[in-house]
């Protein structure tokens, strides 16, 4: 099933029930039409400051092509507005995506003007709690981040984790800092997860791929070369990864860059088993996703590539849409939810069929 999307958005689809959420933005002028590459932004970006714009109103205008996910419970859609009354309830200048905990939203604002994390009650939009944060990488005064916090439920206790300018940190339900780790880049992208009782960090381009172990407390930085931590399960000081966060499937850690480059390491002790070049290379923003014993990587042209799970590399198909794709998919069930710079396609397999 296909469905035709109006104007401009890269943010993933968010599935409820037998409902299906999607930001996008419209325009009654001229817009910019996406152009494949990490250069996209950059340029428009020039574009945009040749024209007179200041830097807070450049930003205004990258973000309104709609990055961030929509997120779901129960019976609100949380958009930063009320969908039932039309009343914003949150307003602020984010990168990140809100999540969400009990009767809480979460949000994680990292930006030149102010660092925070803060705790919202869902029915009011009311703040509960709020913790200023003042991170960034040692000489540098960059504050940005674009990282979604994640809750962690793990065998010790609920965490928020989030990954900012230079440190990753966790923090309780009530805004107190638990721990932190560096290494993190200047700019942080990728988000958190956990897989198999372990906490995934990347944090970005040539930076630190952490696996950390529940119930750390305090500093886990230590000199590199030096012992870790002993909540610091593994940890690659150079394998982060600028855009995709990347992908925990059966015992594997797959790793995706912007390139094009995958590399899988195993999930338990950090030990790498390949890296190579997927096809002819290109230009990849979405995270992969596993399905049925594969790996599944898309391109920003459309194309994906279905890689077999394992510790050795082996590109099996590739299957080209035609389309300019930047959005991560939903996996619902048997059903891949996925969308282009038009489209929104809902794929599943045929009876007897094992390949998309």
């Amino acid at each position: 099933m296909t469905a035709t999307l109006p104007g401009l958005g890269w943010s993933s689809p968010i599935v409820a029930g037998r409902n299906i959420f999607l930001t996008t933005v419209t325009t009654d002028g001229k817009a910019k039409q996406p152009q494949v590459g990490a250069n996209y932004s950059n340029d428009y970006a020039a574009e945009l400051s040749k024209q007179g714009l200041k830097d807070k109103e450049v930003l205004d205008r990258l973000n309104a092509r709609d990055f961030e996910f929509p997120d779901e419970v129960a019976l609100h859609y949380f958009l930063y507005f009320d969908l039932y009354s039309g009343k914003t309830i949150l307003d602020f200048g984010t990168a990140s995506s809100p999540t969400l905990v009990n009767d809480l939203v979460i949000v994680v604002n990292d930006n030149e003007k102010q660092q925070f994390i803060a705790a919202f009650d869902k029915h009011t939009g009311k703040q509960v709690w709020r913790t200023n944060r003042s991170i960034h990488v040692p000489g540098s005064d960059r504050q940005t981040g674009w990282s979604s916090p994640y809750i962690w439920k793990n065998s010790e206790r609920t965490e928020i984790v989030t990954i900012g300018p230079g440190l990753a940190i966790g923090y309780d339900l009530e805004g107190q800092e638990l721990w932190r780790l560096g290494g993190m880049s200047a700019m942080p992208i990728p988000s958190p997860f956990a897989y198999d009782g372990l906490l995934y960090l990347n944090g970005g381009t040539a930076k630190a791929l952490a696996a950390i172990k529940p119930g750390a407390s305090g500093d886990l930085t230590t000199p590199d070369g030096a012992r870790l931590n002993d909540f610091v399960a593994w940890l690659q000081p150079k394998a982060g990864t600028y855009l995709p966060t990347e992908l925990a499937y059966d015992g594997g850690l797959y790793v995706l860059s912007h390139t094009g480059i995958l590399t899988r390491f195993d999930a338990k002790t950090g030990v790498q088993s390949y890296k190579a070049r997927i096809g002819e290379g290109g230009d990849f923003t979405s995270s992969p996703w596993g399905y049925n014993g594969e790996i599944f990587c898309m391109n920003e042209e459309g194309r994906t590539f279905a890689i077999r799970a394992g510790d050795k590399y082996e590109l099996l198909a590739s299957n080209d849409l035609g389309e300019m794709a930047l959005a991560t998919p939903a996996l619902i069930g048997d059903r891949l939810i996925l969308r282009t710079e038009n489209h929104l396609y809902s794929i599943r397999n045929k009876p007897n069929n094992h390949r998309r």
